[in-house]
């Protein structure tokens, strides 16, 4: 088994498949009716959009020089492409900057409020942050520059004194929706500016998709009809960048799907803002030129090769460290390694928690000579509140509830990793710590079929916090079972009630286990169609599977 448990939420399904679906994640007919429809709220619900408007289409009509102010992830990479690419093409006198992780680090502040001036803007826009920056709003207004703050991100002080603050997450916000990404509220703003301008057409929403889904935010209500259309915009995508992106991962000509964007675009895109510029992946985004086009994306592939490299290395060094050490008596892992770059750390958290299901805060050095991290957090354990709770040890610190940033003092480590192994020993049990597989229903073997699929199909796309449907299948009789690819995967034919099943388990080789011929076993699976000989047939994919009691 991979999974120590196994949570059914429907055991005895009393409500047709669909429903028991959309309740698990939270909805019902009605309401996903609604985002089918592509029910969008209006931009101009969010607090201060109309002032946003006007101060930019002021700027326009002025000639005055703009500014936005990404961030370094795919998400602010995509939301400051998509606005800059209307705002020239509305005729606006307008540039960009994006800020680099290591040099500049995360959000607007004075020294990007003083480059933009140097440039000769005369108004900011921020995209994807913004929503703590007093001290910038404050620099800006000393300096005669208009600040427009867009951003997603939870407020955690006072406002900053900004001309404008769209942010559907500020603590007086209405918006209806509180999940929209970075480029999701830079599309609202667009949306507001083209209704101001009386203009028809709406942005186009391929790189709407890719920022949403590499940001892993909610892919429910307006994100999922956004992602929805994004997709088919991604693979019918004239952009040169877009194309070469995807001939590059491997991705041309085929099915255009989440798992695309969130482990083959996305991660190429962020790997720039990771360990190097993220101008390239913008650059590259926008470009117009196939030979650019063609030069950026390879540049893209070969940095996520250098990133994949130092995350493999950091993760076999904080293993080494956790086993030699003996981390995992306690309930959180900290790790601290002064070579490790501060690009990966946070991949290199996220790995740890897949791996051993407990809190990880990584951390290094930076230039300046304090110590930044990243925290990555399982249920149970929100590590923004938790590290709120000891702020005291921290310089910075922000995030959600299962991710967050912060820096402190070198000193200032072992408090902080006391008081972590304190809170974890007050909130987690040992059962929070055992991985525990989500089920949605038991799945009779007469309904793996292509009705089935059919449903699934219409429920799509899934993704972060509307994830792909787990189905249970209890007291299968192996009828075959062979490994495949080298002994890493395993093939299977499973038989039950006299209905007979193929099935396949990507990394089962691991397990170490290869049931036998009339074994019974039980097994969680998603489906997909699978075409063999030149028809289609259902195949479970295989989540986990164990010795069947029944």
């Amino acid at each position: 088994m991979f999974y120590e448990r196994w949570h059914i939420r429907d055991p005895v399904r009393e409500m047709e498949l669909v429903d028991v679906l959309l309740r698990n994640r939270g909805t019902d007919r009605e309401e996903f009716r609604q985002w089918w429809r592509g029910r969008s709220y209006s931009p101009f619900k969010m607090k201060d959009m109309d002032k946003a408007v006007s101060k930019i289409l002021d700027a326009v009509r002025r000639g005055r020089r703009m500014a936005i102010f990404g961030d370094y992830d795919a998400d602010g990479i995509t939301g400051t492409a998509l606005l800059l690419e209307f705002l020239r093409e509305v005729g606006a006198d307008v540039c960009y900057i994006l800020p680099h992780r290591v040099l500049d680090g995360y959000g607007i502040r004075p020294s990007g409020v003083e480059q933009a001036r140097r440039m000769g803007a005369e108004l900011i826009i921020t995209v994807d942050n913004g929503i703590s920056s007093s001290e910038a709003a404050l620099r800006a207004r000393s300096l005669g520059v208009d600040l427009i703050i867009t951003d997603h991100h939870l407020q955690e002080g006072p406002l900053p004194p900004a001309e404008a603050v769209v942010d559907p997450n500020r603590n007086d916000d209405e918006y209806p929706f509180k999940g929209l990404s970075g480029v999701g509220v830079a599309y609202k703003l667009i949306l507001a500016l083209s209704e101001a301008l009386g203009r028809s057409t709406e942005p186009p929403l391929d790189l709407v998709a890719l920022g949403t889904v590499a940001d892993m935010v909610p892919l429910t209500d307006e994100n999922w009809w956004m992602v929805r259309r994004g997709l088919k915009a991604i693979a019918n995508s004239r952009r040169p960048g877009l194309r070469k992106l995807l001939e590059v991962s491997g991705n041309l000509n085929k099915a255009i799907t989440v798992t695309t964007v969130g482990f083959h675009l996305g991660p190429r895109l962020n790997a720039a803002g990771r360990i190097y510029a993220p101008d390239v992946a913008l650059k590259l985004l926008i470009s117009k030129d196939l030979d650019e086009a063609t030069r950026l994306a390879r540049k893209l592939n070969r940095l996520n090769e250098a990133r994949q490299r130092m995350v493999e290395r950091g993760l076999a060094e904080a293993e080494e460290a956790i086993e030699k050490e003996g981390m995992l008596r306690e309930r959180v892992l900290v790790l601290m390694r002064e070579d490790w770059h501060v690009g990966v750390v946070g991949l290199i958290a996220q790995k740890l928690v897949q791996r051993y299901h407990r809190p990880a805060l990584v951390l290094t050095r930076a230039p300046e000579g304090v110590l930044t991290g990243s925290a990555r957090s399982i249920h149970g354990f929100p590590i923004t509140h938790v590290l709120a709770g000891l702020s005291r040890h921290l310089l910075t610190f922000g995030g959600h509830e299962l991710a967050a940033g912060f820096s402190l003092h070198e000193e200032a480590l072992e408090p902080l990793r006391e008081g972590l192994i304190s809170a974890a020993r007050e909130m987690l049990t040992e059962d929070d710590l055992k991985p525990t597989l989500e089920v949605d229903c038991l799945l009779e073997p007469e309904e793996v079929n292509l009705d089935t699929i059919k449903i699934l199909k219409a429920l799509r796309p899934f993704g972060h916090g509307y994830p792909p449907p787990v189905f249970a299948m209890l007291g299968c009789r192996v009828v075959d079972a062979r490994r495949i690819g080298n002994g890493r995967h395993l093939s299977l034919h499973l038989e039950k009630e006299g209905h007979l099943m193929e099935a396949v388990g990507w990394g089962f080789g691991e397990l170490g286990w290869t049931p036998g011929r009339g074994d019974l076993v039980d097994v969680a699976f998603g489906l997909e169609e699978h075409n063999w000989r030149g028809r289609e047939v259902v195949r479970l994919v295989l989540e986990d599977m164990r010795g069947s009691k029944f």
